[in-house]
């Protein structure tokens, strides 16, 4: 073997396509899920009467899961720096 790669096929219109709409919903997803579980969960607890502290609980509630929850990497290196794990 010379250690060279083989050349690659063209990218289909098809492939393409999948890989832009799969680039956008990566991008765009986690916004629209963070807005309507907001949206959602203030409408019930206005709707059961809870009030509007704790719908304002809930909505900081619902923003810090969700940074944590696509920032599970960082956050993850974050621990792995402050708590090195030791191999023996």
């Amino acid at each position: 073997m010379s250690g060279s790669l083989p050349a690659l096929a063209q990218e289909s219109p098809t492939q393409s396509w999948i890989v832009g709409w799969v680039d956008f919903l990566s991008s765009t997803l986690p916004i629209i899920f963070l807005v309507l579980v907001v949206l959602v969960g203030t409408i019930l607890i206005v709707k059961s009467k809870g009030g509007l502290q704790k719908a304002i609980i809930f909505g900081i509630g619902a923003a810090l899961v969700f940074l944590v929850l696509t920032n599970v990497e960082s956050i993850a290196d974050f621990f792995g720096e402050e708590l090195p794990v030791v191999d023996d």
